[in-house]
């Protein structure tokens, strides 16, 4: 992501929770094979977009006052009971 690549992920629930709509992703070798002999046929914007929203998301998510702020969450929640 911070790489400002284009990304082909496995599709898997991982993936898709880190990079959202940000990839092109593929489930078996023949999909990635495709997207790899297609790789010049992927537009700009969608280049352009992906690494902009994926710089967005390591910003505003990755960034050690959001995990703070998430892991106190979780922690409130079970020493609350």
């Amino acid at each position: 992501m911070a790489s400002q690549v284009l990304i082909f992920a496995h599709n898997n629930a991982y993936n898709k929770d880190v990079l959202q709509e940000n990839a092109y992703y593929y489930s078996s070798s023949n999909e990635l094979k495709g997207l790899i002999e297609g790789v010049d046929k992927i537009r700009l914007s969608d280049y352009d977009a992906f690494n902009t929203n994926n710089s967005k998301r390591i910003t505003n998510y990755y960034n050690w006052d959001s995990i703070i702020e998430r892991h106190i969450e979780v922690f409130s929640k079970y020493l609350d009971r």
